[in-house]
């Protein structure tokens, strides 16, 4: 914790606050070709679970920006720049060792080769910050699914694991009755089918009939950033942190 942080946490018997640093890092490093690369960003996501997402500052990188979470396991990567369904296994990004923070990556030339820089973002789950669901689709119009953010999300990210689906994205400026595709430069579409019409609440989001987030029997994962209405106490200004700003 920085010394400023120490002046606003201040003394005595107050709950203790939130800040950013606990909960979410931009790490830069670069690779070296091993074979089990340990990135130490501070984050202990063994012990609470989140998001690794990676990408690659030299060279070329489009299409294989990983993201990796605890939900479906850190081991099964999906890339945010394709439409692709889940790769199961690849290992690229792994959990670290034992209560050590961080992640490893293995030798693979998009997340740790010495030729080229990376950078890292990591969200852990945390009340009134960011969540991570993997739920089964249903096929049915409004069907909701429970989160744990405690607060209305104000941006959530949807992948379709089992096929290739584009992402789907809910954000708080649309609202629910648009969505965007986050894996394109198309513009926001209006579709019921999509988040039902439905605003998100602090407890669930709501999914319409879109194969893309609600497809019968097939897995799906979500991401949900925190839209200025969180709970808890963040920082000196607890009401005025948004979590998706820091995407």
């Amino acid at each position: 914790m920085t010394p400023i942080q120490q002046i606003f946490l201040g003394s005595g018997g107050a709950a203790k606050k939130k800040y950013i640093d606990d909960v979410f890092s931009t790490f830069l490093y670069t690779g070296d070709n091993g074979s089990n690369r340990h990135v130490d960003n501070g984050l202990n996501i063994n012990g609470s679970g989140g998001l690794v997402w990676v990408d690659k500052r030299t060279g070329s990188s489009w299409g294989s920006i990983y993201v990796a979470d605890t939900a479906r396991g850190l081991d099964d990567q999906i890339f945010t720049a394709k439409s692709d369904a889940q790769s199961d296994g690849l290992g690229r990004i792994k959990a670290a060792s034992g209560s050590n923070t961080g992640f490893n990556v293995n030798n693979d030339s998009d997340v740790n080769s010495s030729s080229h820089n990376y950078c890292s973002w990591t969200w852990l789950r945390s009340k009134g910050f960011f969540d991570v669901v993997k739920y089964t689709g249903n096929g049915t119009a409004g069907h909701t699914i429970s989160h744990s953010l405690g607060s209305k999300p104000g941006m959530i990210f949807i992948k379709n694991l089992d096929a290739g689906e584009n992402w789907r994205g809910y954000h708080r400026e649309l609202g629910a009755t648009h969505n965007i595709e986050i894996n394109n430069n198309q513009a926001a579409g209006a579709s019921s089918t999509v988040f039902n019409n439905t605003e998100p609440t602090a407890s669930v989001f709501t999914l319409g009939t879109d194969g893309a987030t609600n497809s019968n029997g097939q897995e799906h994962v979500a991401y949900l950033f925190a839209g200025g209405e969180a709970e808890g106490s963040w920082g000196p200004n607890s009401g005025d942190f948004t979590a998706s700003e820091h995407i």
